[in-house]
């Protein structure tokens, strides 16, 4: 007698240790360097229980980082996942879940620039997902997600951010697929320096066309582009201001998987999110390559380039930057479980105007463990 879908199941433990020491010539990304080593140590342990129309999974990481030179950038990590799917014959339905403590630092160049705090930066989010088979080529698609970052210092501005797809996909041919995608979200932050209340609001519509190509087994194409319309609300203390911008959207990616090499190409523009208390608009180049010298060794480079300026205010003030960061790197794999790599990073910041561009080179050893864990299957 075949066993029922309700006793097909199977849990699962495993974990894995990454212990890093580096060394970076220019921490703060200021003019004048400071450098120090960098002690990292960062367990994480996951759990996951699947079924024919189910799964679980939750993760847990608790680390430290330990600053030779500069002490009081001393930290612990946090960050905890739990995300959940269940489907049927025609639905889907997922949910995501996100709790992680950092160093608002660690984000500084997707997010404000300023590598100087010592805050530290909670964030919390959700995103849930569904998806219904209309037909075996059309499939609509319902997400949406909510996050909430808040900050152990008044230099930033905590914030809130909420966003609602609704997509339609249809597949035109077993390699070509396309989208069409409206959102609205909604971007409210406050900050409460120099003892004057400063509150942004912004609401952002927009619609995207997105479109998928498999060109052969090892190449794939796939790109979005599309148009967003942003209404923006400033108040300083009793001075209102009205912004409003319209801008496109986009994102393309190509990817090359062969047998010893693979390459990844992006290119992109977006809304972010900022802690300077503002949308930022970033425009965003990356270009990542590995390669296979043997089984257990392998060598790749990661290159970005990244622009940022403010898409809710007339004033660029704080908001309008350039990074470039350049990693390659080289991976041992010792055994099943152990792997040793070694990088090195170069990262450059110009935030126009009257500031210099500042840059940093970092040396990084790591260490990582990887614990294939226990499964029990019923």
């Amino acid at each position: 007698m075949p066993l029922s879908i309700t006793q097909a199941a199977e849990w699962k433990v495993d974990a894995t240790v990454k212990q890093t020491l580096s060394f970076d010539d220019n921490v703060r990304m200021t003019e004048t360097a400071e450098d120090s080593f960098i002690y990292a140590l960062s367990p994480t342990i996951k759990f996951s229980h699947k079924t024919e129309v189910s799964e679980i999974n939750a993760k847990i990481n608790y680390g430290i980082r330990r600053y030779l030179s500069i002490e009081e950038l001393n930290r612990n990590l946090q960050r905890y996942d739990f995300s959940g799917n269940y489907s049927t014959e025609r639905s889907f339905w997922k949910l995501n879940m996100s709790l992680s403590l950092s160093p608002a630092r660690d984000s500084a160049a997707q997010d404000s620039g300023d590598f100087t705090s010592n805050a530290e930066k909670l964030t919390r989010s959700i995103v849930p997902l569904f998806t219904y088979q209309l037909t075996e080529l059309d499939r609509l698609i319902f997400a949406s997600n909510y996050s909430e970052v808040s900050y152990s210092s008044n230099d930033f501005s905590d914030h809130e951010n909420a966003r609602i797809n609704l997509s339609w996909e249809h597949q035109w041919t077993e390699r070509y697929l396309n989208s069409i995608n409206l959102f609205y979200s909604t971007f409210d932050s406050v900050s409460l320096g120099d003892e004057i209340t400063r509150k942004t609001s912004s609401n952002t519509y927009g619609a995207n066309l997105s479109s998928t190509y498999e060109w052969s087994e090892n190449l794939q194409f796939s790109s979005t582009l599309g148009i967003r319309a942003t209404e923006s609300k400033n108040i300083s203390g009793n001075r209102l201001e009205k912004y409003n911008n319209i801008g496109f959207l986009s994102n393309t990616a190509i990817n090359y998987k062969g047998e010893n090499y693979s390459a990844n190409f992006k290119l992109s523009r977006s809304l972010i999110p900022s802690s300077n208390g503002q949308l930022s608009e970033q425009n965003r180049l990356s270009l990542n390559f590995n390669y296979e010298i043997t089984e257990n060794l392998s060598t790749g480079i990661f290159g970005s380039y990244q622009n940022s300026i403010s898409a809710s205010s007339n004033s660029n003030v704080n908001g309008k930057r350039e990074n470039i960061s350049v990693k390659p790197s080289i991976n041992w794999k010792m055994s099943r479980d152990w792997k040793v790599s070694a990088s090195y990073r170069y990262r450059q910041q110009n935030r126009g105007g009257e500031n210099k561009a500042t840059s940093s080179n970092l040396f990084m050893l790591s260490i990582n463990y990887n614990w294939q864990g226990l499964a029990v299957a019923r």
